[in-house]
């Protein structure tokens, strides 16, 4: 818990909202000055908490990062999930692994997951979620998870042998753990998210059709140009062509309308 002791016990969400309001602009100033992460994390701690990465995130694109995914998840979460799955079982044979655990955490949990939705739209993209996801024993450490091969991009630290029922997640960034303490998966998935844009960071590539698709459905950041995806020198950013055939296969269903 680092990162929650480096503010003091005392913290809670109204403290550490206004921390960020009052100090954003030096938070941005220190940022686009290239400091480090760990030197963002030892000046700004509170940042790197969730209430922290959900007001840096508001202040900086204007969205409220949490309350639009979950919107998004309830109105459309369910029918992109099955839109999703009947693709993969008529156009990819190597999915009966994937889809047979999913089938087994959604008995026991049937509402549409943020979990379920990101792997179904990696195995859609076919993306390796190990560029996002690393996958240790539910007892690892702060220290142990920092010997872990990292990458670095932003990745979550999976606490548990299965991504679906994990209960602790740590938040890596550039090599270094920022939060050691996450408890649920859709909170250290947006703050991953909320990553790339606090700290200007582009889109892993193997990873980047899903982060795209989170994007524009999801946080509603809809640019008619550019991408957040690393681009080869040279080449003009453009919008993932995957991702736009995806929007349209459920464009019928008013998804972006929601």
């Amino acid at each position: 818990m680092a990162c929650l002791l480096a503010l003091g016990p005392d913290y809670d969400e109204k403290k550490i909202t206004a921390l960020i309001i009052h100090t954003f602009y030096s938070q941005r100033r220190d940022i686009n000055n290239g400091l480090s992460i760990e030197e963002m994390f030892k000046s700004w701690p509170a940042i790197f908490t969730e209430f922290g990465f959900q007001k840096h995130f508001e202040l900086l694109v204007g969205i409220a990062l949490k309350e639009n995914f979950f919107k998004k998840l309830e109105c459309k979460g369910e029918v992109l999930i099955k839109t999703i799955k009947s693709v993969l079982k008529t156009s990819n044979k190597d999915m009966l692994a994937i889809m047979c655990e999913i089938k087994k955490f959604e008995e026991v949990m049937p509402i549409p997951s943020a979990s379920v939705l990101i792997v179904l739209l990696m195995a859609y993209f076919k993306e390796d979620k190990q560029s996002i996801f690393r996958l240790t024993n539910i007892s690892t450490t702060r220290a142990e998870a920092l010997k872990m091969d990292l990458p670095a991009t932003p990745c979550i630290i999976v606490c548990g042998l299965e991504l679906f029922n994990a209960e602790r997640f740590m938040l890596c960034n550039g090599g270094y753990i920022v939060n050691d303490s996450i408890t649920n998966f859709t909170d250290a998935f947006l703050m991953l998210f909320a990553s790339f844009y606090v700290f200007n960071i582009c889109y892993p590539a193997a990873a980047s059709s899903t982060l795209q698709f989170i994007q524009r459905c999801f946080a509603s950041i809809n640019p008619s140009r550019g991408s957040k995806k690393n681009q080869s020198k040279g080449k003009k950013a453009s919008i993932d062509p995957k991702v736009v055939t995806l929007v349209n296969i459920v464009a019928d269903q008013e998804w972006l309308n929601c």
